[in-house]
């Protein structure tokens, strides 16, 4: 199967991002959530991920539509969404409330969609390729599920390291949006970020 080509904001309806993290997993002091890690840890990775799949979403203003404290001091389970003028709707999702890992990404455009369901660290990885039937019907599909080790570690250090040995240049612009954002969000879910130790 050989994938579709990126999809570009004009020609994406709409994107949904799921990360979830086992309970607890994440910013304990004294047995105590010290940080909101569902929107700071997931929320970095979903926003990395986003920007990477949609260079566009840099530019875009991000909505918190819920902070909730299902079983911690801080929230652990978050929303948030985009709907840039001509893009796509976007909505992002991350929550420290199941007993699993777990990740999920649906992008819906004119011609059809993409979905990922898990990711092999934690455990069978599915991909799925749908193409749009017009004027309505079934979706032809095709797949494939990776069951392996989590195999972007080798390849995300080698990448590192050829960087390095190249003295490539680097920048922090995407890591200082990211932050920028993240930020933004706390503050509007009443979340002082400033106190938090790093």
């Amino acid at each position: 199967m050989r994938l579709p080509p990126a999809p570009s904001a004009a020609s994406t309806a709409c994107a949904c991002f799921t990360g979830t993290a086992p309970r607890g997993w994440s910013g304990k002091a004294g047995g105590a959530i010290a940080a909101p890690a569902s929107l700071t840890d997931l929320g970095s990775h979903l926003l990395d991920t986003l920007a990477f799949w949609l260079p566009d979403a840099r530019e875009w203003k991000f909505r918190l539509r819920a902070a909730l404290c299902h079983e911690n001091a801080a929230p652990d389970h978050v929303m948030i969404d985009a709907a840039p003028p001509g893009g796509p709707f976007v909505q992002l999702e991350m929550a420290l409330v199941s007993w699993r890992n777990h990740f999920t990404a649906d992008l819906f455009g004119e011609s059809g969609s993409v979905h990922i369901d898990s990711l092999c660290k934690w455990g069978p990885s599915r991909f799925t390729q749908r193409t749009r039937v017009l004027p309505s019907g079934r979706p032809p599909e095709e797949g494939v599920t990776l069951v392996e080790d989590d195999p972007t570690w080798a390849s995300e250090y080698a990448h590192f390291v050829g960087l390095c040995e190249a003295r490539a240049p680097c920048s922090l612009e995407n890591d200082i949006w990211i932050n920028r954002v993240l930020f933004g969000l706390a503050r509007d879910a009443g979340i002082d970020l400033g106190s938090v130790a790093a």
